[in-house]
């Protein structure tokens, strides 16, 4: 289960806003592999469209977030809160 636990909204160094959130999973086989138990935290970026739709009252709650890879590199682009 993925929780939603940090909102942020911020302008970068060169003046663009930025939008993340904070989230915490519970470890998966892999991580545990690696020495790692219990859960961990995720920072990740969202574009402005998602951004709008995480407000503050949702942390807390389960979300789900659809990724898709482009060049290599995944960018999330679709969520759900439960």
């Amino acid at each position: 289960m993925t929780k939603l636990v940090g909102i942020a909204n911020f302008t970068s160094k060169k003046g663009n806003p930025c939008y993340t959130i904070t989230v915490l999973t519970d470890c998966n086989e892999r991580d545990k592999d690696a020495g790692r138990f219990g859960q961990k935290a995720e920072t990740i970026f969202l574009d402005e469209k998602l951004a709008q739709k995480v407000k503050p009252s949702d942390c807390g709650k389960q979300i789900i977030l659809d990724y898709e890879v482009t060049a290599g590199r995944a960018y999330v682009v679709g969520l759900a809160l439960k």
